[in-house]
């Protein structure tokens, strides 16, 4: 048992020392962004005389493929009621503030968050000499990201008005959020004939996922996206577009599962990546200010 505490205290004190690390980078990325817009930049003026924008910007996508990878005979689905059901649209948002460097080219850095949801369908466990069965609801997922990109557009053009391109590379950390989640208990089967079988409600309810240990899931993120922005005055402007992003593993540390608990890490972590995988081109409108 000492042994156990000891675990995850040093998790705890991992997942801490992970936070912090994240956080350097965020702040070291924010320098230096600022740093090379400020020394790169010329009196180039774009959009009636603006030198920098604002976009924020709503995101839709349809997790088609994911839902075709998962067919019902391998990995039931379940909406938050408990239906069976598949997701049809996940979304989130994005906020970015861009430099104009050139009147066609502009360095941006992005903030985003996006919403989506994982199956885990129907769970059988097995908690020592006992045999767990139920159903759950789809998982819903929160992921966070943080993007420098570049926008750039043809010779004559005037950011950020008009028809661009956006090239980006940067890091996102997704997570289980932390939540109640329906589910159907199947019954709990003793095959060691103990004749001791655990509450499954209550069980369920605190032994669902060690959020305490559990790291968050990191990835690399790669975009590329075309945006058309129409003026509407001389400051706002609406966005539209779509976005190509391809997210890749960043799996630095090893997190050991914790046995107690119905969901494993593991299992998450490769659903997660599988989701997002899928998610390939995404829809995006929204409004720019240029000042």
């Amino acid at each position: 048992m000492s042994e156990d505490r000891n675990t995850k205290g040093d998790l705890k004190v991992d997942m801490r020392i992970d936070v912090s690390i994240q956080l350097k980078k965020i702040v070291l990325i924010f320098f230096l962004f600022f740093t090379i817009s400020s020394a790169v930049a010329q009196e180039k003026e774009g959009y009636f005389g603006a030198r920098n924008f604002v976009t924020v910007e709503s995101l839709v996508y349809s997790p088609l493929i994911y839902n075709l990878r998962n067919p019902s005979n391998e990995n039931s689905k379940y909406d938050k009621n408990l239906n069976p059901a598949s997701d049809n649209f996940n979304g989130g948002f994005r906020a970015s503030f861009g430099r104009i460097i050139e009147r066609n080219f502009a360095l941006c850095l992005e903030a985003g968050l996006d919403f989506s949801n994982i199956y885990a369908g129907v769970q059988q466990s097995v908690l020592g000499s006992q045999y767990l069965d139920f159903h759950i609801s789809k998982l819903n997922i929160q992921t966070y990201s943080i993007l420098p990109k570049i926008e750039f557009a043809a010779t004559n053009s005037l950011l950020p008005l008009g028809f661009s391109h956006q090239i980006g590379v940067g890091f996102s950390n997704s997570k289980l959020v932390n939540k109640d989640y329906n589910y159907i208990s199947g019954g709990t089967y003793d095959y060691y004939g103990t004749g001791v079988l655990i509450n499954n409600e209550e069980y369920i309810k605190t032994h669902l996922y060690d959020y305490t240990i559990a790291k968050s899931i990191k990835m690399y993120t790669f975009l590329y996206a075309l945006s058309m922005r129409v003026a509407i005055s001389k400051n706002l402007l609406f966005n539209y577009g779509f976005r190509y992003t391809l997210h890749v593993k960043n799996d630095k540390y090893f997190q050991q599962d914790s046995p107690d608990y119905l969901l494993q890490l593991t299992d998450i972590k490769e659903r997660v990546y599988k989701q997002s995988t899928s998610n390939v081109i995404t829809l995006n409108f929204g409004l720019t200010y240029a000042f």
